[in-house]
């Protein structure tokens, strides 16, 4: 299988468990623990927004003719 470095601590990552980017053409990975650290922002999931009856299936567009 194959493995990566991790850009931040440096330890080894399976590719099942790594944050893959691309980076002027070179492929940077990071472990989660990594990952989460430098970008906190990302580890909380916002909850999924209800949606009213009045906006469900509003046609905002009209064909030509």
């Amino acid at each position: 299988m194959m493995s990566y470095t991790c850009e931040g601590c440096y330890g080894e990552v399976t590719l099942d468990q790594a944050f893959l980017r691309s980076i002027n053409l070179r492929t940077l990975a990071w472990c989660r623990d990594c990952w989460f650290e430098r970008h906190p922002e990302l580890g909380i999931i916002p909850q999924q927004r209800k949606v009213a009856a009045s906006e469900t299936a509003a046609r905002r567009w009209t064909t030509r003719r």
